[in-house]
């Protein structure tokens, strides 16, 4: 039996964090944000993101998290920066940010698409 499913755990967070910038930035040039305070909440969410300590925890083997935690993990990247949201948001940002990855998961032809 292939033990991939260890690895796993990198593409999920990547992937979901990538999508999670993305949306952040389409949030906040709708409204209107300074540009200034916009690129330093971006700044400070991937930074958070791309943390050396983080980096290590996502790369170790391990069985894919439970949906609960990766979400608390979310939250923790995005309450890194001056942006706070509350818990009907980061509801809403984590549910889209699912919903895009599952959809570029059913998308995809070949693993290399990935």
């Amino acid at each position: 039996m292939s033990l991939s499913y260890l690895k796993v755990m990198p593409v999920l967070m990547y992937n979901l964090g990538g999508e999670m910038v993305y949306i952040l930035c389409s949030r906040l040039k709708a409204q209107k944000i300074d540009a200034d305070k916009s690129i330093k909440v971006i700044r400070e969410v991937v930074s958070a993101l791309f943390h050396n300590r983080l980096m290590q925890e996502f790369k170790k083997p391990n069985i894919v998290a439970k949906h609960e935690r990766v979400r608390q993990t979310f939250e923790c990247i995005v309450h890194s920066s001056i942006m706070k949201l509350n818990s009907s948001s980061m509801s809403k940002l984590f549910e889209l940010m699912l919903m895009t990855f599952k959809f570029q998961i059913v998308r995809t032809r070949y693993p290399e698409e990935i």
